[in-house]
């Protein structure tokens, strides 16, 4: 029992010490990518200097412990070790267009895909490696060129119209639409940009900028529509772009927010539940355009599964003595 005690309490001091929102942001003004504690903001260093030039699209993969990133407006993904920062593989990923985004996907039987959105407002679910990417489904929004994207817990992937202020919604397996939303609230057109998408299954944010303000708003997806809220959850004068989107925790989220130059940027933490946002920042960072998280399990979360273990282990123990 004290074995047990002393195990209990291992894992909780470990937990409650270690970070569980890793947040990468790729640099496209330095040509790095950018590692930050999303709980605390604290800043953990950057890799990729002199392998990748102006990065924007970023994936990581929690399970392999690989991110994936591609140059601006390229076919091509490099391969990295998101902890080490080690190379890992270079390769071109059979996309019909230039990447513009990558969105993992998160529904159940999707986890461990990605969703990869193009130039050309194609998206391309499928599976990366560190030799390449195979394409499962495609999904072609009605107008526009898509950026943000989100899957829904229904299975249903989301994907933005930039220029519209609208977002489309399809069938997962088969790619087919199955309807389109209202433009977001207070949509500019022609100025306005759709660019980034998240959701927890009922709770939906989009980021949303103009050349003048950047903004977040809330929705409500009910299966069949997307119900923006009317009035905006945020809004900036300094950063008015915006350049992507990531979960975290409890229905927190992460949008990248920069300058038109792609030179300056900060990342915007928003609590959903709250409704409050916190700035993520360091002086080291330069322009970033995309942002991907790894969100491990909560700390009471990895205390109960050690304790669950250890008492496992007690009985067999007792029952093979």
């Amino acid at each position: 029992m004290k074995k047990l005690f002393c195990g209990a309490l291992l894992l909780f001091t470990t937990a409650s010490f270690a970070s569980f929102e890793l947040v990468l942001a790729p640099d496209f003004a330095k040509g790095v990518i950018h590692r930050f504690d999303g709980d605390t903001g604290g800043y953990f260093g950057s890799f990729g200097a002199g392998i990748i030039a102006n990065p924007t699209a970023i994936y990581a993969n929690g399970s392999t412990g690989l991110c994936y990133v591609t140059p601006y407006r390229s076919p091509v993904v490099v391969a990295f070790n998101y902890s080490t920062g080690a190379y890992v593989s270079t390769f071109v990923s059979g996309v019909a267009s230039s990447i513009w985004s990558m969105t993992p996907l998160t529904a159940t039987g999707y986890v461990g895909q990605v969703l990869i959105g193009t130039v050309t407002g194609t998206h391309y679910r499928g599976i990366l490696s560190p030799s390449g990417f195979t394409t499962l489904a495609t999904y072609t929004p009605s107008s526009g060129n898509a950026v943000g994207a989100t899957q829904f817990s229904d299975g249903r992937i989301a994907v933005t119209n930039n220029g519209t202020g609208k977002v489309d919604v399809f069938n997962p397996a088969g790619g087919s639409p199955v309807f389109t939303s209202a433009a977001i609230t207070g949509f500019v057109g022609g100025s306005g940009s759709l660019t980034g998408l998240w959701s927890d299954g009922a709770n939906v944010v989009a980021s949303e900028s103009n050349g003048t303000t950047s903004r977040l708003v809330r929705a409500a997806y009910t299966g069949s529509a997307i119900n923006w809220a009317g009035s905006n959850a945020y809004s900036a004068t300094t950063f008015v772009y915006s350049y992507g989107a990531a979960a975290g925790h409890s229905q927190r989220s992460y949008f990248q927010m920069g300058n038109g130059a792609v030179s300056d940027s900060h990342l915007i933490r928003f609590d959903n539940i709250l409704g409050t946002t916190t700035i993520i920042d360091n002086a080291a960072v330069g322009g970033c355009w995309g942002v991907a998280t790894i969100v491990a399990p909560e700390p009471g979360t990895i205390v109960v599964l050690g304790i669950a273990v250890a008492v496992l282990f007690a009985r067999r123990r007792r029952a093979t003595s």
